[in-house]
């Protein structure tokens, strides 16, 4: 069993922003999963800086109330020298294919604060000097067709500024309480339906991610503007000057803040028999601040910034971090045949009095109960770290050199405090039972 006492953290930085004050990078340092942070991009890298020494070394990290699609971590030394470097669980806990039914695992995602499990990684390199982690995080996986019930998202109907709401395919509006996989700071790709089968003779400048369904003929000098971020993939890399009539019958995309000028009197067409021009910027540009009721009510969602009526080419899950802590650890015998894992459900059941049943769903936490046969050294340790943390939480993994289909870093990691203090029997002069219950904060 490894406990991990002494979080070693002296900064922590990150490459992309909050969503808002709200969800600060500081908040991995709270004691709260749910006060997490929440990235403003559909990748980003966090960076934790550790103080370490021969007396307190840098021996593992923890994290949870997590979200992403990957993730990864790399451990360097004090001079930036990579030590290791391996990948988390990056899975859901549980899903299925079978979209739009709600009698499918899919239920999982119903009001669930938490889907994927708690994380707790042993470095096979322990440092005893100052060190840091990087995480790389990364969203890539499209949800607006990975609903509960009802239908796939289609199309964002613009209200005013940046308020709206989203519609399927047939322009119904979307229940996001029962689509179950939209959250504060998901991003959004969208499709401007209003340049597709553009005219000649007009300049563009394009912000989204945009794909025109037909052939398109740039001429006279026109200037095509992309923001976002990338390069010209097709024919040439960067900003691109046009002074002889050009044709391309291949696919033409640009992803990027570069400039395609065509000089006057020069046709440049772009496309043959299936081919289209498709002009992208940086996905996920657009993210959800909140909404009021099930999402469905002109205006009722907020985006961060204001969207036209458009369709949505795809919806990515943001990244969140909840909790982050990585230091010392103190390592304990694993514990005695008996340990029990027991969960609290936190839904709401209601029988009713014709026969029937209400319910709301709601987290699912765990309990843990075990006894330790530890010598009195340990139990000196683990005494100290009572006195210092008491019903504070702490990350534990509760048991190790487990078989691997035992998955210990996820099912015996968790974020918990101790329900009740922990009582004591002395087995011999030499060795202690202790009984010990712990409570998972979600």
């Amino acid at each position: 069993m490894k406990v991990l006492t002494d979080d070693r953290q002296i900064s922590i930085a990150a490459t992309a922003s909050p969503l808002s004050a709200s969800f600060a990078l500081a908040n991995v340092n709270t004691d709260r999963p749910r006060q997490e942070y929440i990235a403003d991009a559909s990748s980003d890298t966090i960076t934790v800086s550790c103080a370490a020494d021969a007396s307190n070394a840098v021996d593992a990290i923890f994290i949870s109330g997590t979200m992403f699609d990957s993730a990864t971590y790399t451990l360097k030394d004090t001079g930036g020298s990579t030590v290791e470097t391996s990948s988390f669980t990056a899975s859901d806990i549980t899903s299925s294919n079978n979209n739009g039914n709600a009698n499918t695992l899919n239920t999982f995602y119903k009001n669930q604060s938490r889907v994927q499990y708690p994380e707790f990684v042993s470095f096979t390199n322990a440092q005893t000097a100052n060190c840091s982690v990087d995480l790389a995080l990364s969203s890539t996986t499209d949800r607006k067709a990975l609903q509960i019930e009802g239908n796939a998202i289609a199309s964002w109907d613009q209200n005013s500024g940046a308020t709206g709401r989203f519609l399927d395919s047939a322009s119904n509006a979307i229940n996001l309480e029962n689509h179950g996989q939209i959250y504060v700071g998901s991003l959004i790709s969208t499709i401007d339906a209003s340049i597709n089968n553009p005219t000649d003779g007009n300049n563009y400048t394009i912000t989204s991610a945009t794909s025109l369904g037909t052939p398109f003929t740039i001429t006279s000098g026109d200037t095509v503007t992309v923001s976002g971020g990338g390069t010209i993939t097709n024919p040439s890399s960067g900003n691109e000057s046009i002074s002889t009539n050009s044709s391309t019958t291949s696919p033409y995309t640009i992803t990027a803040s570069d400039t395609i000028t065509i000089d006057s009197g020069v046709t440049v067409t772009v496309g043959g028999e299936g081919v289209v021009l498709t002009i992208l910027a940086t996905s996920g540009d657009v993210q959800i601040l909140q909404w009021t009721g099930d999402g469905t009510a002109a205006g009722s969602v907020t985006l961060g910034s204001a969207l036209s009526s458009m369709d949505v080419n795809s919806i990515f899950n943001p990244l969140k971090i909840g909790i982050i802590r990585c230091g010392t650890i103190s390592s304990y015998s694993n514990p005695q045949l008996g340990y029990s894992k027991s969960f609290v459900d936190y839904s709401i059941s209601r029988p009713l009095s014709n026969g029937g049943f209400s319910y709301t769903q709601r987290n699912v936490a765990k309990t843990q109960s075990f006894s330790l046969v530890i010598a009195a050294t340990d139990w000196d340790t683990w005494q100290a770290f009572f006195y210092a943390y008491r019903n504070k939480p702490f990350a534990i993994l509760s048991a190790v050199g487990m078989p691997g289909g035992q998955k210990e870093k996820t099912r015996f990691s968790s974020f918990c405090y101790m329900a009740t203090p922990p009582s004591v029997s002395w087995e011999t002069a030499d060795y202690i039972n202790v009984e010990i219950i712990l409570n998972e904060v979600l």
